[in-house]
């Protein structure tokens, strides 16, 4: 800039606009405003170039103002100008400016070229704006693949699967357009209808994508949350070069459908094609070995990590301790988490769940006291775990100490959960008394499952009165229920 200055070159509007964008690109915001506002003459390109300098640095108000002065002193923003000003949205507001943009630039007469129709779909769509952005896409005459993959993407990602699935037999009814890789990925990613996933599977191949291994990877996860890992077992399959994220994908489809001994076996036979696992494998697998409480194979993984030399994150730290935890051996569990440098919420709430679903309440109590003792704060999840092993152990007193220290101290709202909880353990002591009060107390109506809780309790206690009670309440929610005359019957034969 110096060397211009000095021959006198920086008094050219088109020199001047380039070092503006040079201090952009720097990152020297500050000297990019000065040179701006010094110079003798300015065009166009030069508010484009300041503009974009704020758009690009999160400057949003700037930029704006910049862009209302522009026009203030007589020119006119052009597609550059709007795609700059475009890029710039977010946060509170961007919904309304985009609109307004959209607007501008509608009543300006300049020709909507898909670059720009897409910015206005996207800042539209991204803001929350779903019905702002297709109403900027039907406003726009030349649409090309990103304007309805935009669109598309719009849909899924708010959920409306349908709609994205409409616009998609649209696109292929004009005939002229053909879908893409990011296309099919906006598509597969909110597909949760197996015909659906079945009819993209078809055209896929059609295209000759059935190989690619991220729209493979989405295609197996839209099976999955279709309810058919058979079907994502073909998709896999077809994919010739596999990588660890596809193997992954496919063992978390076997996992979420509870098909743990074929997701272990997969998990096998990625290792003997010589592909390493990496954290999210080592996750998912850990979490079946859990699920089905395989402790020699979760042995064996948590020996493979260690070989690997990955290194350990809180993540996958817990997962090593809920698996040792979920297959019941406590003392694997106890070492591993004294190994653990800097514990979490979650790594407390696994240990000490671990001890509450085995049978050491009194202990599990013990370490939820240590946890706070340790400056954790405990969540609603934590709350759950202690006073579900408060309930198991019989620690009444206990129970209702954590269950006030719950809602009174640290301001947590108690659900139908902690309630049904907490009745049953005072039903169970032979509190029934209390119980009932809790009962009555609820800020909301009890359900079927806190009334049943209670109705367990009265028979075990041998209260045919409050029995009686219990039954009406759970068929007045669920006429048809036929546990709730079970064990009324019962109470009755025991008397």
């Amino acid at each position: 800039h110096a060397m211009v200055a000095e021959r006198g070159l920086d008094r050219e509007i088109f020199v001047g606009n380039t070092i503006i964008t040079m201090y952009r690109k720097c990152g020297a915001m500050a000297d990019a405003i000065d040179y701006f506002r010094a110079m003798p003459q300015r065009n166009t390109i030069s508010w484009n170039a300041i503009v974009t300098a704020f758009a690009e640095n999160g400057d949003r108000e700037e930029a704006m103002d910049s862009f209302h002065r522009m026009q203030h002193e007589g020119f006119l923003p052009n597609r550059v100008t709007f795609l700059a000003m475009l890029g710039s949205l977010s946060g509170k507001n961007a919904l309304i400016q985009a609109t307004r943009l959209h607007d501008l630039l509608l009543a300006s007469g300049i020709a909507v070229e898909p670059s720009v129709a897409n910015a206005i779909l996207n800042a539209c769509s991204k803001n929350g704006g779903l019905i702002a952005a297709r109403r900027a896409f039907d406003r726009t005459l030349h649409r090309d693949i990103i304007t309805w993959t935009t669109m598309i993407d719009a849909y899924s990602e708010s959920g409306i699967s349908s709609a994205a699935f409409q616009l998609f037999r649209l696109m292929l009814h004009d005939g002229h357009l053909v879908p893409n890789k990011i296309t099919f990925v906006a598509l597969l990613k909110g597909c949760s209808i197996l015909p659906e996933a079945r009819f993209l599977d078809a055209i896929i191949r059609e295209s000759g994508y059935e190989s690619n291994s991220i729209i493979a990877n989405n295609l197996i996860k839209a099976f999955s949350r279709c309810g058919s890992p058979d079907h994502a077992r073909a998709a896999f399959e077809r994919v010739i070069s596999k990588d660890t994220i596809l193997w992954t994908g496919m063992i978390t489809a076997y996992a979420e459908h509870g098909l743990h001994d074929e997701a272990l076996r997969l998990y096998a036979l990625m290792q003997s094609e010589g592909l390493a696992p990496d954290r999210i494998t080592y996750t998912t697998i850990l979490d079946v070995c859990a699920r089905s409480t395989a402790i020699a194979e979760g042995k064996l993984v948590h020996a493979a990590i260690a070989k690997s030399g990955i290194e350990l994150d809180t993540a996958l730290e817990n997962s090593i301790l809920n698996m040792y935890g979920k297959c019941g051996k406590m003392a694997e569990t106890r070492d591993f988490f004294a190994s653990i440098r800097h514990p979490d919420l979650l790594s407390w709430s696994i240990y000490i769940s671990s001890h509450a679903h085995h049978g050491h309440g009194r202990r599990a109590l013990e370490l939820f006291r240590e946890m706070v003792h340790a400056g954790v704060e405990a969540d609603y999840s934590a709350f759950v775990n202690i006073l579900s092993a408060c309930r198991h152990a019989g620690l009444v007193s206990e129970g209702c100490e954590i269950f006030h220290r719950m809602v009174a101290d640290c301001g947590f709202a108690a659900r139908s959960e902690q309630y049904c909880c907490l009745v049953d353990l005072l039903g169970r002591s032979g509190r029934l008394d209390l119980a009932e009060e809790v009962l009555r107390g609820m800020p909301f109506r009890p359900g079927q499952v806190t009334w049943k809780a209670f109705l367990s309790a009265c028979k075990q206690q041998g209260d045919l009165e409050r029995a009686k009670l219990a039954a009406d309440k759970v068929l007045e929610i669920d006429p048809g229920s036929t546990s709730a005359f079970v064990v009324l019957s019962n109470t009755l034969k025991e008397e």
